[in-house]
């Protein structure tokens, strides 16, 4: 979208990884701290050049360790300004053993296994781990209130690319 490519990271980006609120114009973020952590699995992502560059789109939520990872493209809905599309690049939705399955599975499969940054306790894979990011999972239910809070209650009110027929 908005003529943003994704870039192939030269390793994998995975792990835990600690989220700061950037903007929030569109209220995604509404109850969550200023810092957070929310897991991150993925081999590619775009530049922040090029979102920064980008007028459509809102920089949410950023690590220093893995860029821009939340995003919306921002959009007016008569005064009140909505995300029409957002763009979550980590994964809220994460279990506290998923990555522990995907470290295992990896390791499995060639031998040496890249541990996931930030996850284990004190980085050691025989301690146990800590959710500390079960509360990123209310992007989900932010982004359907917001999405419930810009649906008009008048059908014919909705706008014409959305309307259906």
């Amino acid at each position: 979208f908005h003529n943003i490519d994704s870039q192939r990271h030269e390793k994998k980006l995975w792990g835990v990884f600690p989220h700061q609120c950037v903007s929030d114009a569109t209220g995604i973020l509404f109850g969550f701290a200023d810092t957070f952590d929310m897991p991150v699995s993925r081999w590619k992502g775009p530049r922040l050049e090029d979102l920064e560059a980008c007028k459509a789109v809102e920089i949410v939520a950023t690590s220093r360790e893995v860029g821009p990872n939340l995003l919306v493209e921002k959009g007016e809905s008569g005064a009140m300004l909505f995300q029409r599309r957002l763009y979550l690049l980590g994964h809220p939705e994460y279990d506290t053993e998923t990555l522990q399955a995907e470290y295992d599975r990896d390791k499995a499969r060639d031998g040496g296994g890249v541990m996931p940054v930030h996850y284990f306790t004190d980085d050691d894979p025989d301690k146990p781990i800590r959710n500390l990011w079960r509360p990123t999972a209310h992007i989900y239910t932010n982004w359907l209130q917001s999405v419930y809070g810009a649906t008009p209650y008048n059908l014919e009110d909705i706008p014409a690319p959305f309307a259906a027929g």
